[in-house]
């Protein structure tokens, strides 16, 4: 299975993310939303201390939640001066009144080499998750 492909998009970044289960969706759409930002091959073969974040947060539909993962992601990638680019563990379940996950993340300080685009936010437009024959798929619009 693929985990992300992106597609044309007139002014923006939009992808769709795929995943066997919520938590490898989650991880995939991180993925695929860090390979925008940052060269991810050389991030990941860059040495140097790891920084380990955690995020959690609750949602009353999977939309909304996905929204908040990658946004959250961002605002602390940003506030901290790092490059997020991988999940070590994502935990995605569903409540009585909606849905949480709690992630443990990969990060790197920012490096002006590995840069590519600027990331202002995660577009509500067009966010959709949805269940497929071989697990789950989301389309997100990132503005750039």
């Amino acid at each position: 299975m693929r985990r992300y492909i992106y597609k044309n998009h007139t002014a923006d970044v939009e992808f769709v993310a795929y995943g066997r289960t919520l938590p490898e969706l989650f991880s995939n759409a991180l993925l695929a939303m860090s390979g925008v930002n940052a060269d991810t091959d050389v991030l990941s073969k860059t040495a140097g201390k790891k920084i380990r974040l955690k995020v959690k947060d609750k949602a009353p539909s999977i939309e909304t939640l996905l929204w908040y993962f990658l946004q959250d992601i961002l605002s602390l990638s940003d506030a901290k001066g790092v490059y997020t680019y991988m999940a070590e563990e994502v935990d995605v379940r569903k409540r009585t009144s909606g849905f949480s996950f709690e992630a443990s993340l990969i990060s790197r300080h920012k490096y002006p080499e590995v840069s590519k685009l600027d990331i202002k936010g995660v577009s509500r437009y067009a966010l959709s998750v949805s269940k497929t024959s071989n697990g789950f798929k989301a389309n997100v619009v990132l503005d750039v």
